[in-house]
């Protein structure tokens, strides 16, 4: 059976602030209710912003044998060495490298959940919360070759270690509509590269495909999968 995980989301009072939650209890809660493991963020929260990167796994490992919790993602985002140019590309790169490396040392964490760069429209005026106006509307051809080629990257680093990397729907990104998404993950052409559902954003959109149109599309890049606000599942195997 696939597992269970709870977006962390559902632990916060806003994005990325816990309130009177911690780590801790917010694992304890997630075991509580059934859950297998929590996606979290790639950074510490607002609350925790003392720690650094390790310090913050750490506590997410510690919490998880407390809990008996077994399956942890993290989220990791390339936007910095999309945005880079010479050199900083790869070095932006090794740094996201060795943070999922620490994840994995610490926590166990196979998949990560990722973005690349938010695009916004050079429409004068254009609305920011209709999202047919940004993310891959907006992308250039220059968006799409830096992207392929930073991720690219990223996969010959990732595959030898057997971590995968799996980009989430979201407004706002290249990899914002299903048939975006699909169009740069097969453009890389990395089995460590692949796509993470959120139908929940998909239908942000105008004349958003069906679910199981959706699933069809994304077929073996489908790494895992998140239901509206707060679930998501590992797919071991492709869910067909």
């Amino acid at each position: 059976m696939n597992d269970l995980i709870m977006h962390i989301n559902y632990g916060e009072i806003k994005g990325n602030h816990y309130g009177k939650n911690t780590i801790e209890s917010i694992s304890k809660m997630a075991a509580k209710l059934g859950y297998d493991g929590i996606e979290f963020r790639g950074a510490p929260p607002v609350e925790l912003e003392h720690m650094d990167y390790n310090e913050y796994i750490e506590e997410i490992g510690r919490c998880k044998k407390l809990t008996g919790l077994k399956n942890i993602i993290v989220a990791q985002s390339l936007a910095k060495a999309i945005e880079a140019e010479g050199d900083e590309v790869s070095k932006e790169i090794d740094k996201v490298v060795e943070k999922a490396k620490k994840a994995n040392e610490v926590c166990g964490t196979v998949f990560f959940n990722t973005s690349a760069k938010l695009i916004r429209s050079k429409i004068p005026g254009a609305p920011l919360d209709e999202y047919q106006y940004h993310g891959s509307y907006a992308a250039n051809e220059e968006d799409w070759k830096k992207t392929v080629d930073v991720y690219q990257k990223l996969g010959a680093k990732l595959t030898p270690l057997g971590l995968k990397f799996a980009f989430e729907t979201h407004m706002n990104y290249i990899h914002d509509i299903p048939v975006s998404a699909k169009k740069l993950v097969d453009l890389i052409d990395s089995p460590s590269i692949g796509i993470n559902m959120d139908f929940g954003n998909t239908v942000y959109f105008p004349d958003f495909p069906d679910l199981e149109e959706t699933i069809d599309l994304y077929a073996d890049k489908l790494f895992y999968t998140r239901q509206p606000r707060i679930l998501c599942k590992v797919f071991t195997k492709p869910p067909r």
